[in-house]
């Protein structure tokens, strides 16, 4: 088949088009050669579009668009004119996501809910809401619509719905793997709600800001057959320090399991936390917050060394005015840790602990792959200029702070970047 005649097949012009989704400019240019290059062109160009370039858009010309659109974006900026009376009536057959984020006092509940209406298409795949509360009727809709979504994103200004509605929606979902429901105030996730997503045997990724206490828990995990947590990837929770033992004990059998976020809302330094987490052999990812002041043992910190496969850790506060410490762990203990962490590619530890130059040596040493490195110490980096090959090969961003005298929030010291030791980062504007 000669390449003249490749190029006049519709099908194959659009794969070979594909490979310049991300470059518009090319795409432009491509759309001006013919009639059938315009049609394929335009469908790359408009995937990825942003939704308010319907504004420029002759009326008639409006749909033929719309056809096109794989990603739709409401919020406070281009509502004047989704609202439009000529725009309320388009369709989005291609769609594939939709992101609403309005302020409820600006824009009408209404016409946010007539926008989520007009994207409930088959083709969709994720649903976000960050705005005001939608009618019952389009949660209705929405199973029955939408038999492939994928991905739900609720927080709490979007969470209006009873917990026995919301369950029903879940259950009709049946190809939904993510589930993230933001804040702490939301009335959605009944006990019955969280006994059902356990046992949910597709579920890949789950996020709930509702605080998660151990009697619940606990109610959970009696009255529900196993296997639990089947297929989980990721999981992000707030829970009280008794409710850990509990979810770990849920999760180090899935082998699926890679990725735990906490929020710990409690100072109850007495529950061993980290050293639960530690049974989870097979986590890549670790972020762990707390919410209160706390002091960690270093048997404790020192737990963690056991999770080899551990690529990023996070351990830190919900806020600068939080106290995290550790007055017993020092450089040979940091040394110890990430000796064993070697695969770590993002090393975020804000607790308040004896640590000088020499833990930066170390985790250079141990942790080459290291691309962020967050510390809460105050460190000589003028002593790393005796190190003659790059201590970071891989460091894009490194952030050392301290504590003010009276204990107040954290104060940024420095942020670096230092060709000489850091060969792979990229300048910031800071550097």
């Amino acid at each position: 088949m000669s390449s003249s005649l490749v190029l006049r097949l519709p099908e194959l012009l659009l794969e070979i088009l594909e490979h310049l989704e991300r470059d518009n400019a090319s795409l432009r240019s491509a759309s001006l050669v013919n009639r059938t290059w315009f049609e394929q062109a335009s469908s790359v160009l408009w995937r990825h579009a942003y939704i308010g370039n319907l504004a420029n858009v002759e009326p008639s010309r409006c749909q033929f668009y719309a056809n096109k659109l794989f990603y739709y974006h409401f919020s406070i900026i281009n509502c004047p004119f989704l609202c439009r009376d000529d725009l309320r009536s388009l369709r989005f057959p291609r769609l594939k996501r939709y992101y609403g984020h309005a302020d409820d006092i600006t824009v009408p509940t209404h016409q946010q809910a007539e926008c989520v209406s007009q994207c409930l298409e088959p083709g969709l795949e994720e649903l976000s809401l960050f705005s005001g509360g939608l009618a019952d009727a389009i949660w209705d809709r929405l199973a029955s619509c939408c038999p492939r979504l994928r991905s739900l994103h609720l927080n709490d200004a979007a969470t209006n719905q009873s917990a026995d509605r919301f369950l029903v929606v879940l259950r009709e979902c049946r190809h939904l793997v993510c589930l993230k429901i933001a804040g702490n105030t939301n009335t959605m996730v009944s006990d019955d709600t969280l006994r059902y997503l356990v046992s949910r045997q597709n579920l890949e990724c789950l996020e709930l800001g509702r605080l998660i206490q151990r009697s619940a828990l606990e109610k959970v995990i009696d009255s529900t057959a196993p296997p639990l947590f089947a297929k989980l990837k990721r999981l992000s929770m707030r829970l009280e320090s008794r409710a850990v033992q509990h979810v770990t004990n849920l999760l180090t059998s899935v082998e699926t399991f890679r990725g735990l976020h906490l929020f710990i809302v409690d100072d109850q330094t007495s529950i061993p936390v980290l050293r639960h987490i530690a049974s989870i052999k097979q986590l890549r990812s670790l972020e762990v917050r707390y919410t209160h002041s706390q002091t960690l043992p270093r048997e404790e910190i020192l737990s963690l060394q056991t999770l080899h496969e551990l690529e990023k850790l996070d351990l830190s506060t919900t806020q600068s005015n939080v106290g995290l410490q550790s007055l017993t762990i020092g450089d040979d203990d940091i040394e110890q840790l990430t000796s064993q962490l070697n695969q770590l590619s993002r090393f975020i530890f804000y607790l308040r602990c004896p640590m000088s130059i020499k833990s930066i040596r170390s985790i250079g040493r141990n942790c080459p792959s290291i691309e962020m490195l967050l510390l809460y110490a105050r460190c000589d980096l003028r002593a790393l200029e005796t190190i003659e090959k790059p201590l970071f090969p891989e460091l894009k961003y490194l952030g050392l702070g301290s504590a003010r005298e009276d204990h107040g929030p954290l104060v940024t010291e420095e942020y670096v970047y230092r060709r000489s030791h850091c060969t792979g980062a990229k300048k910031t504007p800071n550097g």
